[in-house]
């Protein structure tokens, strides 16, 4: 583990209401950019940086980062199982990939396993950061385009009366426009519980484990189309 880690005890009352963040890339160059970065925004602190899984694993265990940001070059599998044990530790720790090149693959594999976001090394740094605060278990964080692309060929023809109903249509258009729950709720005027029903119904309907990978399906299969 590198010299700047600190223990969480160190810390001060302001420190603590930031995000934590631990940077995992074995390119120390990048590495060292966003965690400078990220030490000038006031909300996002980085904690630690490692440069292999068995530096992060160290780190992670002693720091218990909120956030932790992994190059997908750290294992042949984009980093997907390591972060999948990483989430069997903590549950509520937020997973950001970050990957040279953009591979259907790997973001199906994240997809699935509950990471929150998946983006291209040569993303701006403000989408990063932007993916880093932003972040949320049970959501993922992606090109959109790209999530298009990784989950067309999965996805089963359109079937003839498949069209959703006005109310599913128009949770699914906010979840376009990428707002939460509670953003739903409020802008339809509707219980909290009530626009998670919906939601839960919609990734059901369209085969999805995330937002993003509904409103992905939906595009796939039309539905967003005739809903604009």
């Amino acid at each position: 583990m590198t010299a700047e880690a600190t223990l969480p005890s160190a810390r001060t009352h302001t420190e603590r209401l930031q995000a934590h963040v631990l940077v995992i890339d074995g390119h120390r160059l990048f590495a060292e950019l966003l965690s400078a970065v990220l030490r000038t925004q006031p909300d996002l602190d980085c904690v630690a940086r490692a440069f292999n899984e068995a530096e992060a694993r160290r780190a992670f265990a002693t720091l218990r980062p909120d956030v932790v940001v992994i190059d997908t070059g750290i294992a042949p599998d984009g980093g997907v199982g390591f972060a999948t044990d990483l989430m069997r530790i903590e549950p509520e720790v937020r997973i950001v990939l970050v990957d040279e090149q953009a591979r259907p693959g790997v973001l199906r594999a994240a997809a699935r396993v509950g990471i929150c976001a998946y983006l291209p090394k040569a993303s701006p740094l403000e989408e990063i950061l932007d993916a880093i605060r932003s972040s949320r278990v049970g959501t993922l964080i992606a090109p959109t385009d790209l999530v298009v692309r990784s989950f067309e060929d999965d996805l089963p023809p359109v079937a003839a009366g498949s069209e959703l109903p006005p109310r599913e249509l128009e949770v699914l258009r906010f979840l376009e426009e990428g707002l939460a729950v509670q953003q739903i709720s409020r802008r339809m005027g509707i219980s909290i519980h009530t626009a998670r029903g919906y939601v839960k119904t919609l990734l059901s309907k369209l085969d999805a484990h995330t937002q993003l990978e509904a409103v992905a399906n939906a595009k796939r299969r039309g539905l967003l189309r005739s809903a604009s």
